[in-house]
């Protein structure tokens, strides 16, 4: 967050803890390990507690380690406080009230650049403070402002002129839902994600009406909406089960009891549960009867004799998120193929800075095999853009014979 040059004289706390690895480190392990090792080494000689306040000169630095650790996008160091110094991934700043995870999406604003990296230490980030608690709690925390952390990057999203900083927020916000629905079962997943889209904040905002303000956040917002409706079918067609149980078993009672006239009670009461099926059944088939493909619910207990058990056991599976450049590389991210090639090329550009002299093994082969692995992406998505347009040359050649085709039967007729 300082210029390249800082002349001011920092906090010791906030030395050490700059030092340790982020997303624009070039440090080999043994400097990596050095630092975090000087960073916890201060902690424990000062006994420093991780939710007080670090007194730095620079006022846009004065807050918790643990909050210094997620702006500054410290994530081996938020890793150590978890570990071996605990504290409440919850724990808020004094005036604005914000999580760490709110530190976390600053980080973005602050260090956009270096996107793909960015992105890895963020997903970490989220990992490390999800493991005290279900992410959902983490997500549906507000600040003073009533803002959850969807507020923030939905109004981010629609704010951010740069097309690659959006592209990786969007990413990011799909990755965050990941994180909260995973886990969950299907009613509680659905009742997530609908009241992260339509809660308020103090201003009155909804996410929903923030997404609306631009195309990539209208984009997002149908698919949110259609994973939510696939979790809504879900619900609606476990209730629909137990309904026409009850219905039938209702039925059996009533036909035990009666011993006069069966033929009769049991014709009334047939119009009865066929009206009442019919009905379950259109309100089902109202809902998407589409699945979202990295929305998977999974059933246990198949062997249960209750429907209502059987429905309440199904949990939510969701895909693991494929990494930025595969998003960005498919069809789902909603920007052209001129754009898609730049954001890449500057990826590349990023892993090029990264290795400035080819001869030094110090940096190992795994920077080397992941700057092949986005070429290779990117060569395959050029492919992929040369096959499009082969196919709108083709189908604008097809529209024209048809068209030609029609304008002679009416020509004949």
């Amino acid at each position: 967050m300082c210029k390249s040059h800082c002349h001011v004289k920092h906090h010791r706390l906030t030395q050490l803890l700059s030092a340790t690895p982020d997303h624009q480190s070039t440090d080999t392990l043994t400097k990596e390990t050095k630092s975090l090792s000087n960073f916890r080494n201060y902690l424990i000689e000062t006994a420093w507690p991780v939710d007080e306040v670090v007194p730095d000169p620079l006022p846009s630095l004065c807050f918790s380690v643990v909050h210094l650790a997620c702006l500054l996008g410290k994530h081996k160091a938020l890793h150590v406080l978890m570990s071996e110094f605990t504290f409440d991934p919850l724990i808020r700043t004094a005036i604005t009230e914000e999580t760490p995870l709110h530190m976390t999406l600053k980080s973005i604003h602050h260090q956009s650049n270096n996107g793909i990296f960015l992105s890895d230490v963020v997903v970490s980030i989220v990992k490390t403070l999800s493991q005290c608690m279900h992410a959902s709690l983490l997500l549906s925390a507000k600040d003073y402002e009533g803002n959850t952390v969807f507020h923030t990057m939905a109004e981010s999203i629609s704010s951010v002129t740069m097309i690659s900083v959006t592209v990786l927020l969007v990413y990011l916000f799909r990755v965050l839902v990941y994180f909260q629905l995973n886990g969950l079962s299907v009613s509680a997943a659905c009742l997530n994600l609908s009241n992260s889209l339509t809660d308020c904040n103090r201003a009155g905002q909804t996410v929903e009406q923030l997404l609306q303000s631009s195309a990539l956040g209208r984009e997002l917002l149908e698919y949110l909406k259609y994973a939510r409706d696939s979790l809504m079918k879900e619900v609606i067609t476990g209730s629909t089960v137990r309904c026409m149980d009850d219905v039938t078993s209702s039925l059996s009672q009533g036909q035990n009891a009666i011993n006069g006239d069966k033929a009769a009670l049991s014709k009334t009461e047939g119009i009865k549960i066929k009206t009442e099926v019919d009905e379950l059944c259109t309100s089902s088939c109202l809902q998407n009867p589409s699945t979202d493909n990295n929305l998977v619910v999974t059933a246990q207990n198949q062997e249960c004799d209750e429907p209502t058990t059987q429905v309440d056991a199904r949990l939510i599976n969701v895909t693991e998120p494929e990494s930025l450049v595969d998003f960005i590389l498919s069809s789902e991210c909603g920007i052209n193929s001129k754009a898609k090639k730049r954001i890449v090329q500057c990826y590349l550009a990023e892993y090029a800075r990264r290795l400035p002299d080819p001869e030094v093994e110090e940096l190992g082969n795994e920077a080397q095999m992941i700057k092949s692995a986005i070429e290779f992406k990117t060569r395959k998505m050029l492919s992929l853009i040369d096959e499009r347009n082969k196919q709108r040359i083709l189908k604008s050649l097809v529209d024209q014979r048809i068209k030609l085709i029609d304008e002679l039967t009416q020509a004949l007729q």
